[in-house]
């Protein structure tokens, strides 16, 4: 009536705080099933010589390793930015403060239009 389903997860078992028994050789999975709407979680213990398992290993360290190398770019980048941040702070105390004084100019008189209609007389003589 009911139709199974396994799957096997690729996460470690979160019961397990480390994956990889070093003494038994053997690296923990979760072999989930799934009957209907059930689904049920049991414990895989895969040998290390596994290519599965093999490949999960390399997987895992290359993550750790990239991890690791964003962790130490990030420090990097956040350690020249405070260098930087110092060294602009120690410039601007060293430097003389410029003061500037303004002198008020004397404002030139703006051109005042003549009101009404121009003498003609005045222009054309």
């Amino acid at each position: 009536m009911y139709e199974e389903k396994a799957l096997l997860t690729c996460t470690p078992s979160p019961k397990s705080e480390s994956t990889l028994n070093e003494e038994s050789g053997t690296i923990n999975f979760v072999l989930m099933t799934k009957r209907g709407n059930k689904q049920q979680y049991s414990s895989l213990n895969v040998p290390i010589s596994a290519e599965f398992a093999a490949k999960y290993k390399q997987r895992e360290e290359a993550e750790r390793a990239e991890k690791e190398r964003m962790k130490r770019l990030t420090l990097d980048i956040n350690e020249r930015q405070e260098e930087e941040d110092y060294i602009d702070l120690v410039s601007t105390l060293s430097r003389p403060a410029i003061v500037t004084v303004s002198v008020p100019r004397e404002r030139k008189t703006k051109f005042q239009h003549q009101k009404g209609v121009p003498d003609v007389d005045k222009i054309f003589k």
